[in-house]
């Protein structure tokens, strides 16, 4: 059942979907498709969307924000984007163009030692200390197929029409 997509009996795919990662007794623990914490929804009060709602190989546009996992989410700095359904422990992976992404690099890079660099369709990030042992580590790229690009690592929640 993990990766399986589930919606509310009465709720629409992919505004009310969630993604279950266990089952356990009579619940599913799932998080919501566009990202966010876990929650438990019972088994009886779901269905699985049918084939037609989720078959789609094509990215669907949306728009995006930051959740700082405290339970604020970064309702001023929402982006503009494109997503697959692909997800990073539980969180959207979100897809931008160059410019909105360098937004969002920006964003995530606020600390003063903090930096980022686009080379060979691949990003980079340092994130600072105030010791010396500063090390770049590689957080995502250009898409293959467009001139999309993504970052992994980070808590960004898709906003669905009940939130926006």
């Amino acid at each position: 059942m993990n990766n399986t997509i589930i919606a509310p009996a009465s709720g629409t795919y992919p505004d009310n979907a969630y993604v279950v990662v266990r089952e356990e007794g009579d619940y599913y623990a799932a998080f919501r498709m566009g990202g966010g914490f876990e929650v438990w929804i019972p088994k009886a009060e779901t269905r699985t969307p049918t084939i037609a709602e989720v078959t789609t190989t094509e990215l669907r546009y949306s728009k995006f924000c930051f959740d700082d996992c405290d339970g604020d989410r970064a309702w001023s700095d929402v982006w503009n984007g494109w997503h697959d359904g692909t997800h990073w422990n539980g969180w959207a992976k979100p897809f931008f163009t160059r410019e909105i992404m360098e937004q969002v690099l920006d964003y995530l890079c606020d600390a003063p030692a903090d930096h980022w660099r686009i080379e060979d369709d691949k990003i980079f990030i340092t994130f600072g200390s105030t010791s010396n042992n500063e090390e770049e580590d590689e957080f995502g790229g250009r898409r293959a197929d467009s001139n999309l690009w993504s970052v992994s690592g980070f808590c960004f929640m898709e906003l669905m029409e009940d939130d926006q």
